[in-house]
C-alpha cells in the first residue's frame, strides 16, 4: 500500500508559493494513485512496446 502524502501545510499570508505547492501536491497524488486513475504495474514479461506505452502514460500524468 502506498504511503499517503502529508497534507499541504498552510502557506504564509501573501506567499506566492501556494500555487506551486498545490500543483506539486496534485501531481504527486496522481502518481501515487491517491487521485485519478491508478497506473497499473507491468508484468515481468512486458515487451519494449509495452514499456514505452507505460513511460508515455507516466509522462502524460506528469504533464497533465
Amino acid at each position: 500500500m502506498p504511503k499517503q502524502l502529508p497534507n499541504l501545510p498552510r502557506s504564509s499570508v501573501g506567499s506566492d508559493r501556494r500555487p506551486f505547492d498545490e500543483a506539486i501536491k496534485e501531481r504527486l497524488d496522481l502518481l501515487a494513485g491517491q487521485r485519478g486513475v491508478k497506473v497499473k504495474e507491468l508484468p515481468p514479461t512486458a515487451g519494449t512496446s509495452e514499456i514505452i506505452d507505460k513511460v508515455n502514460e507516466l509522462i502524460r500524468l506528469l504533464q497533465g
